[in-house]
């Protein structure tokens, strides 16, 4: 197969300088670096890649202009690298829970020969986040809109593939730098079942996938760290159990289920509370029903 032609190779290295003039005003975390000299690489799918952004040891986002999709014609990607496919699974679902993105992600098939796709890419698939487990290891969105080389790229498609990377960097540093920082201050009498408590709601990786899973946004007043202070509470939220261990008998075995994001107030609250099972649920109604007054 032929590969495309060096026309295609500019157009991928104008549509980047784009992107980064557009989200480096946008973008201000210093996890995030953007990449000044830009690299336009021969892929072996029969196009060009280009490294717009790199994030400190944890990959980076690149640009591609290809045949990969095995369509009949170039096609427009995004997509984030990195060696960790647990990694990437976070993203995925930091970007789905998160940003609210109607696509969900999804696995394709291998390629033949890693240069193109056995089949077709189904149109299904374009517009929508993939995970791709390959050797090496993608996250990438693909633009359906036909890319020529006789005319520049439409404004508006320009904007969809900055919004479309500036999501897909969000979402990375977010699941990426969560942080579990539980406040042991609580107002229990008995310190021991505390104690045992919070080391509970720290089981790092499970407070992670349920902060994940809620989009780290409060269970019970809706508070979102990130809306209010900006980067600095992006990626951060507190897990609750939903059940004290006051209550419990014998070994119980911690699960997503049992465990729900709170922001710090609302933690302390269902900690001064009776301990049972719907006390959010309870707490909830509360902050609603306040709310509610304060607003008339």
């Amino acid at each position: 197969m032929k590969r495309l032609s060096r026309d295609y190779k500019n157009i991928l290295k104008d549509i980047a300088k784009e992107i980064q003039s557009d989200l480096t005003s946008k973008i201000r975390d210093h996890r995030i670096i953007r990449i000044d000299d830009l690299q336009v690489e021969e892929m072996d799918t029969y196009g060009y890649s280009v490294k717009m952004f790199r994030l400190k040891k944890i990959g980076g986002v690149h640009l591609w202009i290809d045949l990969f999709p095995n369509i009949g014609r170039p096609v427009i990607s995004i997509c984030y690298w990195c060696r960790d496919i647990d990694r990437i699974r976070k993203i995925a679902e930091s970007l789905s829970s998160n940003f609210q993105d109607d696509h969900s992600s999804t696995y394709i098939r291998d390629a033949d020969g890693e240069t193109m796709l056995e089949k077709p890419l189904a149109k299904k698939y374009f517009g929508r986040f993939l995970i791709e487990p390959y050797e090496s290891k993608f996250f990438t969105y693909y633009f359906f809109d036909e890319i020529k080389t006789n005319g520049r790229i439409q404004k508006s498609f320009l904007n969809r593939i900055s919004k479309k990377t500036e999501w897909l960097m969000k979402a990375t540093v977010s699941a990426l730098e969560i942080e579990s920082n539980t406040n042991e201050d609580y107002p229990y009498e008995n310190r021991k079942i505390v104690s045992q408590h919070i080391r509970r709601e720290r089981s790092k990786k499970l407070a992670d996938e349920v902060k994940l899973r809620d989009g780290f946004k409060c269970k019970v007043c809706d508070f979102d760290f990130q809306n209010t202070y900006g980067e600095l509470g992006r990626g951060f939220a507190e897990a609750h159990h939903t059940t004290a261990l006051s209550k419990l008998r014998g070994k119980v075995k911690n699960s997503k289920e049992d465990l729900i994001t709170v922001c710090s107030n609302c933690h302390r609250m269902l900690h001064k509370m009776k301990g049972e099972e719907n006390d959010y649920k309870e707490l909830r109604k509360r902050v609603l029903k306040y709310k509610s007054f304060a607003s008339k």
